[in-house]
């Protein structure tokens, strides 16, 4: 507190010369509220006998000067216990460790909010005791000054406590009560002590000033202070609305709330409205011949004024320069005005003072000087073709008015007024959710039309002549409703009580002994049920008092994650880290620019923006905000600090550093800012309770992401809302991040980012060949460039990203079509080459980006990169990644997660729009590809990420090579079929040798290449007539056609449905509506466990622990089609609904296979299709 040092002293000295002196002084009555029995404090005057607080007459009190001492000793030692509260409390959290620091918080909490209900009660039980009767004017005036001194050290305590708690996880906070919404409801509880009023009261009892005090009781207490000219008055009466019911309109409530205001020569004008608990509470500004504000809440069930705080500032009274002063004021309190009218190119600009036309008045036009007015207040200034507005400044005599003329708009439109407070209300109908209402919005508190109003963000319409617009309210439990006119903009916010309302999860960790003990809680309540989650493995779910309990987990990490139903919560514990050692270390590494007051050390902070700076000066290790610092900037002295520790002033255009120097109590600290050369254009950053906020937009494949930061450690802010080109986007989550979807002909993103009343707005504009194939294989770091070299039948791939290369490490790279690894720590991944081998077509890929490269063993080198579709996205660990491989007629759909690819199982794969399957434990999913297909849109899903794919079938394109002579000699190859087994043998020169690495494609799909024997076997097709073989061989080709024989195609493989443990079988049964699928595999049927079941071409479920899977069939199904997929086997079913014993006649399906006709045990028949290893 400042100053209380100083007037310790000054107290003494004065008692000792009243007691030496002997002189007796009876309390002067100063003008205004002393002469009508108000209270005086003019320690001057001061009689040595009152040395109390005395009541005069007609209920005035004096504050003698014993009255100030006692109260000094008591507001000192007021401090002190606060400060040593809070030192033994900052003790507490640095040896707690990081699960037990919530409570050390929590039970801190509990200590101020019970000390808040305490003060609360002696200040209703004082206030009850005065109107009454039981206690006097001046007693209850010196009980007002004693509970305002503790308030004010306990709503120290609770801001800096908030502060504290903001750096808990919010399920903490949640669970243990300390958010943000309880520390406002403890300072609730002393409000009345906390305003402008028992601070003058408080201020008077300690000496910092002289004044006046007047104190009365009718239907309230009603305190009415006087100092050098500043007056603040405040009204409390109970209030009894426990239901938060509105009975009245906001409009008749505003009405009560005006009236109530005192009576002044200027006027009060409404700057806000509010809603909340059954009450509606109006802010006001005071202009006039000095400057002032009020608040006042109206009880929305009675209509009764329940609190009232207004203080107003006067100016001071002349001297020998009353002419000059007057005559200024006259201009000061005029109306300075201007007015644009533009006609070919040219701009005429008049400037007015009440309403006649000003001479000599300076104008400015974007920015830069153009002269000043003539005679006629006028000046001309030409428009280029390229100005889209003009942004136009009139001074005049210390007065300033400024205007933005649009040149695409009228004059009309361009000359309005700017507003300075919007507000609205509601004229008609009682707030409540989902009811009719008609809304009026006023400007400057006079009714504007043409305002545009918006319901959670949703624009609802525009006022009319008289302000109004009827709206319905949502039925929600919590209404936003804004207004927009020019540059101005206000809104109205309801809050209606919701019983069935679910709240967030709360939830709190304790280690004891390697036991875990989770405490889930909802609405204040233990919560059963919820699920947990530690380290990613499932651990239980909470028992009936909302407890779960499980052994410790290995690491430095723990990472707590609890669902229940659709509510979350994550906690995250670092064991391992001793955050406070580091925070002591950074505090000692950090510049030294503290100086060491009496109450701890100085800290101190310089904002800047748009043009004017913000010194904020604070004491103590747990930051108090200083009142009183003196600061001078570059050798100026620019004013002392107020009430929240700040002081702003304004900076000249050319400055490009401050050097700051804060003065209190005798310590000194030193500040330096300098400019940046950017910082001339745009702001981006709005200053947040935390700091600056500060955010960047980043697009990519269609997909556009702001992160939102704040402070100067870039702390990422969760919960702030963000809107792109007008439209709400939504807020960003834990990560400060949120995303959307650009369309293709967006060109430009305007974001507005708005976080706890401060705002940032950011820019993204797309450059045109955005929108084209980027081809320069750009990575987060830079391009992505590789070499091929080749040495002794090794092929080397080396990788590097940058200007200045960079090896890459963990790069996917692909030879052929063959995975053959992943980069090193030298970016470089070596792999064989066969000798036949002519050609490396490699692809390498590494986060998003992919580069092509491409070696020819007879030719030269040659480089090509190439950007293809940035196919990843993020999941919970990484970004997901994939490939689709074709193999005679099966599809493979390969997923893997993070930067070391892990295979992804249970991912849902969806391909030309039809579910596949889920992906199994290798991260792999197949299906068969029809002959006819030629493109495969593959769309991958797995814990909300999305990765899509797509693999397009080329054409056969080349020509059957008639000679086939090679440097080697001929190539000659051969065909045999076996049991549904196809083998093409491959041989090279005169004397045949056998040709490894030979391609083979078969009726136009590739089925593979020959090993070391020149061989390779597939299955032949079961409908398939030819076989038209294609063979390439380093330069070398060759083809062959087959013709199956009739006895081949009568033949089935038995070994189709033959998986690693044995035929795969299925039956089906069906009872009252439900169908029921077994699958079982090998010669002693085993039940089959996560087998893929699809009936009717939709996928129902995959099978259990028994081999089942059940499912409802549909009413007007009259057959079941029936699918078993498991492990690459296949198994088809089909069920008649209408007569199930009808086996005979689907076994007629399978014509001419005596060996396949045996008749299955179950309703269906079963027909096995494919099986591959």
């Amino acid at each position: 507190m400042r100053g209380t040092s100083q007037l310790r002293s000054v107290l003494v000295i004065a008692l000792v010369v009243a007691v030496a002196v002997g002189v007796t002084a009876a309390p002067a009555a100063s003008a205004g509220l002393a002469g009508a029995g108000g209270i005086v404090n003019d320690q001057a005057a001061q009689d040595q006998s009152t040395v109390g607080a005395q009541e005069s007459a007609d209920g005035g009190v004096s504050v003698g000067v014993g009255a100030q001492l006692s109260m000094a000793m008591t507001a000192t030692t007021d401090e002190i216990r606060t400060a040593a509260d809070t030192a033994g409390f900052e003790q507490r959290v640095s040896q707690s460790d990081v699960t037990e620091r919530a409570n050390v918080v929590a039970d801190r909490a509990a200590e101020l909010d019970d000390r808040a209900a305490e003060l609360r009660a002696d200040y209703d039980d004082s206030t009850v005791a005065f109107e009454t009767g039981e206690i006097d004017a001046s007693a209850y005036a010196q009980e007002i000054a004693s509970l305002t001194s503790e308030a004010t050290a306990t709503a120290t305590a609770v801001e800096g406590l908030n502060e504290t708690a903001a750096t808990l996880q919010a399920p903490e906070r949640q669970a243990l009560g300390i958010t943000a919404e309880d520390f406002d409801a403890t300072l609730e509880q002393i409000s009345p002590l906390l305003g402008e009023t028992p601070k003058s009261i408080l201020s008077q009892y300690i000496g910092e000033i002289d004044g006046e005090i007047q104190v009365s009781a009718d239907g309230g207490v009603e305190i009415t202070t006087s100092t050098n000219g500043d007056t603040t008055r405040q009204l409390a009466q109970p209030r009894d609305n426990e239901s938060g019911s509105y009975n009245i309109s906001q409009a008749e409530a505003l009405d009560t709330a005006t009236s109530a205001l005192s009576e002044q020569d200027g006027e009060w004008v409404l700057t806000s409205t509010t809603t909340a608990d059954g009450a509606y509470e109006f802010e006001f500004v005071y202009n006039g011949t000095g400057t002032g504000e009020a608040s006042v809440s109206v009880d929305g069930k009675t209509g009764a004024v329940f609190e009232l705080e207004e203080s107003l500032e006067f100016d001071d009274g002349g001297d020998e320069n009353e002419d000059d002063e007057n005559e200024n004021n006259e201009d000061n309190e005029s109306s300075l005005d201007v007015e644009v009218a533009v006609d070919n190119g040219s701009a005429t600009i008049t400037a007015f003072l009440s309403n006649s036309t000003i001479e000599g008045a300076n104008v400015t036009v974007n920015g830069e000087f153009v002269g000043t007015t003539d005679a006629n207040g006028t000046i001309s200034y030409n428009v280029t073709a390229d100005t889209e507005d003009l942004e136009i400044k009139i001074e005049h005599n210390g007065s300033e008015a400024e205007i933005q003329y649009d040149l695409g708009n009228g004059d009309e439109d361009n000359n309005e007024n700017e507003l300075e407070y919007l507000t609205i209300l509601v004229t008609d109908g009682v707030p409540a959710s989902g009811v009719n209402v008609t809304l009026q919005v006023l400007g400057d508190g006079e009714p504007v039309a043409n305002a545009t109003v918006e319901i959670e963000e949703e624009v609802v319409g525009t006022t009319g002549a008289n302000g109004t617009l009827d709206v319905t309210l949502p039925d929600e439990e919590d209404i936003k409703i804004t207004a927009s006119l020019g540059g101005a903009d206000g809104e109205l916010e309801f809050e209606f009580e919701d019983e069935d309302a679910d709240g967030e999860l709360g939830a709190t960790v304790d280690i004891d002994n390697g036991t875990v003990a989770v405490n889930v809680a909802l609405g204040g309540e233990p919560l059963e049920g919820a699920n947990v989650t530690a380290n990613g493995d499932f651990v239980g779910t909470t028992s009936a008092d909302g407890t779960l309990s499980f052994d410790l987990l290995s690491g430095d990490k723990l990472e707590i994650e609890i669902e229940f139903g659709e509510l979350e919560a994550d906690l995250q514990y670092d064991l391992g880290a001793d955050e406070d050692e580091e925070n002591e270390d950074d505090e000692e590494d950090d510049e030294q620019e503290d100086g060491d007051g009496p109450n701890g050390p100085l800290s101190g902070e310089v904002a800047v923006d748009n043009g004017t700076a913000a010194v904020t000066v604070s004491v103590g290790e747990s930051p108090v905000p200083v009142e009183g610092a003196n600061v001078t900037v570059n050798g100026a002295f620019v004013g002392t600090t107020d009430a929240d520790g700040t002081i702003s002033f304004d900076v000249s255009e050319n400055t490009t550093k401050l050097d700051v120097l804060v003065e209190y109590e005798g310590a000194e600290l030193e500040l330096e800012y300098e400019f940046e050369e950017n910082e001339d254009e745009e702001d981006e950053d709005g200053d947040g309770p935390n700091g600056s906020l500060s955010g960047e937009v980043t697009v990519d494949n269609g997909t556009a992401t702001v992160s939102v930061t704040v402070g100067e450690n870039l702390t990422a802010v969760e919960g702030a809302n963000v809107t792109v080109n007008g439209a709400f986007v939504g807020t960003t989550g834990a990560d400060g991040s949120v995303s959307f979807d650009v369309s293709e002909n967006t060109t430009k993103l305007d974001v507005l980012v708005e976080y706890e009343g401060a705002e940032l707005e950011l820019e993204y504009e797309f450059e045109e060949t955005e929108d084209e194939e980027d081809e320069d294989g750009d990575g987060p770091n830079g391009s992505l460039s590789g070499e091929i070299t080749v040495d002794n039948g090794t092929a080397t791939v080396s990788v590097s990203v940058g200007e200045s290369p960079v090896p890459v490490e963990g790069a996917t790279v692909t030879a052929n079509g063959a995975f053959v690894g992943t980069t090193g720590a030298d970016g470089s991944v070596s792999f064989d080459v066969s000798e036949n081998t002519t050609k490396l077509d490699v692809l390498v890929e590494y986060e998003g980006v992919e580069l092509e490269l491409e070696y020819e063993f007879e030719e030269n080198e040659n480089e090509e990169e190439d950007d293809e579709e940035d196919n990843d996205e993020e999941g919970p660990n990484g970004s997901l990644n994939g490939e689709v491989t074709v193999n005679n007629g099966t599809a493979t759909v390969s997923v893997s997660v993070g930067e070391n690819p892990t295979p992804v199982e249970g991912a849902n794969v969806t391909v030309n729009g039809a579910f596949v399957g889920t992906t199994g434990a290798d991260g792999s999913v197949s299906f068969d590809v029809s002959e006819n297909t030629t493109k495969l849109d593959v769309l991958v899903e797995y814990e909300g990420a999305e990765l899509e794919l797509e693999y397009e079938f080329e054409e056969n394109e080349d020509e059957e090579d008639e000679d086939g002579d090679g440097p080697n000699g001929p190539l000659a190859a051969e065909v045999a079929v076996d049991n549904g087994t196809a083998t093409v043998t491959v041989s090279v020169g005169e004397s045949p040798a056998p040709a490894e690495g030979a391609n083979i494609t078969v009726n136009g799909e590739f089925v593979g290449t020959t090993s070391a024997d020149g061989t390779v076997s597939f299955d032949v097709p079961e409908n398939a007539t030819t076989l038209e073989i294609e063979i390439e061989y380093g330069e070398l080709e060759a083809a062959l056609e087959y013709e199956l024989e009739d006895e081949e195609e009568d033949e089935e493989d038995d070994e189709g449905n033959e998986g690693p443990n044995g035929p795969l079988a299925a039956e089906v049964a069906v009872d009252n509506g439900t169908a029921t699928v077994t699958a079982s595999v090998g010669e002693s049927p085993v039940p089959v466990e996560g087998a893929n079941v699809t009936v009717n071409g939709e996928f129902v479920d995959t099978t259990s622990a028994d081999g089942t899977v059940s499912f409802d069939v549909p009413e007007n199904a009259t057959t079941l089609n029936i699918l078993v997929e498991y492990e690459g086997a296949e198994y088809e079913l089909e069920y008649e609904l209408e007569n199930e014993e009808d086996d005979e006649e689907n076994e007629d399906d399978q014509e001419d296979d005596d060996d396949e006709d045996e008749d299955q045990d179950n309703e269906g028949e079963g027909t096995a299709l494919e099986y591959e290893l």
